[in-house]
C-alpha cells in the first residue's frame, strides 16, 4: 500500500497527487507542525458541515411514497345479516422494512465513524510529537558524541600527560555515545514511519473525505447536582444516540402510513338476498398516525440532549479557557526554569571540557559531565513537547 506523506496530509482531500514517504522532510519543526494542524481544520470543518447540511436535506425531503394497492369491496358478505372486515393491504410494506432496516445500518455505521475519528485525530497528533521530540533527542544524542569525538582526537594528539587507560576509555565512550545516537536515529525512523503508515491508512483516508476527522466537541457532563442518580453517558455520545432515536422513529412513522388501516362496514341484508335493500354504518380506524407520538416524542428527547450538550460545550469553553491559562502559565514557568538550568548545564560541559585538556579532570568526570548535560536537555525537551502537546490539543478540542 502506498504511504503518502505530510504534505497531503496538510492539504487535505484538495490534494489531488500526495508525496511518497521519501518525500517527508528530514526535520519538522515544531512552527511546522502547528501549521500543519491548524492548515487542515477549516478544511475539515466545512467538509463536516457540508454533510450536515446535505444530511438535513435528506431529511427535510422525507422518504419517497410507494404505490399502495387498495381493494375495493362493495358487498356486505356472503351470509345473512352479516358484518364485513375489510383490509386495505399495502404491498410495499417489505420495501419500506428493507429501507428502515438500511437506514438503521446507515445510522449506525455514520456513528461508528464518527467515534472512530476521536481516536484517529488524537492519534495523529500524538505521531506527530512523538517524531519532532525524537528528531530533537537525535540531534542532542549527535551533538554530544560530536563533542567527545573532538576530546578524543585531542587526546591522541596530545598524549602527554595521558596514559593508555585514558584514551582507551574515552574511545569507548565515543563508541558508546556514537551507538546511542544510532538508536535515537532509529527512533526517529521508527516514528517517521508510523506517522507516514497512519496518514497513508484507509481509515485516515476515509475520514478525511468524509470530513469527520475532526472530532465533536467532548466537554465535561454537567454538575452532579442536576443529574439524576445513576452514572449517565457523555452528552456528546448521548447526542448520538438521541439522533439515531429520532431518525428511526422517523423512518417508523413513514412506514407506518403505508400500513392499511382497518375499515368495518355493518349494514342489514334482506333474507331473499335483494341487496336494494341495503343500509348500514362504516368506522374506519385508520392505523396511519400510529407512529406519530414515537417520533414526536424521540425529537423530544433530541432536544433536551441537544440542550444539554450545549451546557456541556458552554462549560468546556469555560474549562478549557481555565485549563490553557493554567497550561500557559505551567509552560513559562518550564522555561524560565529550563532558561536557568540549560546555561548550568553548558557550563557544566564547558568546564568539564576545559579540565579534561589542562588535566585537572580525567576521563570518567568528563564523560559524567557530559551525560548530566545531555540528561538534563532530553529532559527539557520532553516536557517542553508534552507542554505543547497538551496545549494544542485543549485548543483543537476547542474548534479552534
Amino acid at each position: 500500500m502506498k504511504l503518502y506523506a505530510v504534505l497531503a496530509f496538510m492539504q487535505g482531500a484538495a490534494l489531488a497527487a500526495a508525496a511518497p514517504v521519501s518525500a517527508l522532510p528530514p526535520v519538522l519543526t515544531e512552527s511546522q507542525a502547528t501549521t500543519i494542524f491548524y492548515s487542515v481544520s477549516p478544511a475539515l470543518k466545512s467538509a463536516r458541515a457540508a454533510a450536515a447540511a446535505a444530511a438535513r436535506a435528506r431529511q427535510a425531503a422525507g422518504p419517497a411514497a410507494d404505490p399502495v394497492l387498495a381493494l375495493d369491496r362493495d358487498s356486505l358478505g356472503a351470509g345473512e345479516n352479516s358484518f364485513l372486515l375489510e383490509w386495505t393491504p399495502d404491498i410495499s410494506g417489505g420495501r419500506g422494512l428493507l429501507r428502515a432496516a438500511a437506514g438503521a445500518s446507515a445510522s449506525a455505521a455514520e456513528s461508528a465513524a464518527r467515534l472512530a475519528g476521536l481516536g484517529l485525530r488524537a492519534e495523529v497528533l500524538r505521531a506527530f510529537y512523538a517524531l519532532l521530540l525524537a528528531q530533537e533527542v537525535s540531534r542532542e544524542h549527535r551533538s554530544a558524541a560530536s563533542r567527545l569525538k573532538a576530546l578524543a582526537g585531542i587526546t591522541r594528539a596530545a598524549p602527554a600527560g595521558r596514559n593508555a587507560y585514558d584514551r582507551l576509555r574515552l574511545e569507548v565512550e565515543f563508541a558508546a555515545a556514537q551507538a546511542e545516537a544510532g538508536d535515537a536515529f532509529a527512533r526517529v525512523e521508527e516514528t517517521r514511519c508510523a506517522l507516514s503508515a497512519l496518514l497513508g491508512s484507509a481509515d485516515c483516508a476515509e475520514l478525511l473525505a468524509q470530513g469527520t476527522l475532526l472530532p465533536p466537541v467532548m466537554g465535561p457532563a454537567p454538575s452532579p447536582a442536576a443529574e439524576p442518580a445513576g452514572p449517565r453517558p457523555h452528552p456528546a455520545l448521548e447526542m448520538l444516540s438521541a439522533e439515531a432515536d429520532v431518525r428511526d422513529a422517523e423512518r417508523r412513522f413513514a412506514l407506518s402510513r403505508n400500513i392499511p388501516g382497518l375499515s368495518l362496514r355493518g349494514g342489514l341484508k334482506t333474507s331473499d338476498g335483494d341487496s336494494a335493500g341495503q343500509a348500514g354504518v362504516a368506522l374506519s380506524l385508520p392505523l396511519s398516525g400510529s407512529g406519530r407520538r414515537a417520533a414526536e416524542a424521540a425529537a423530544g428527547r433530541r432536544d433536551e440532549t441537544l440542550a444539554r450538550l450545549e451546557e456541556a460545550r458552554l462549560g468546556l469553553s469555560a474549562a478549557g479557557a481555565a485549563a490553557r491559562l493554567r497550561l500557559e502559565k505551567r509552560m513559562a514557568a518550564a522555561a524560565a526554569r529550563g532558561s536557568e538550568v540549560l546555561p548550568q548545564a553548558e557550563r557544566l560541559e564547558r568546564e568539564a571540557a576545559l579540565g579534561y585538556t589542562e588535566g585537572r579532570l580525567g576521563v570518567p568526570e568528563l564523560v559524567d559531565a557530559f551525560r548530566t548535560a545531555l540528561r538534563v536537555r532530553v529532559a527539557l525537551l520532553e516536557a517542553a513537547y508534552e507542554a505543547r502537546l497538551a496545549y494544542i490539543g485543549l485548543k483543537l478540542a476547542g474548534g479552534e
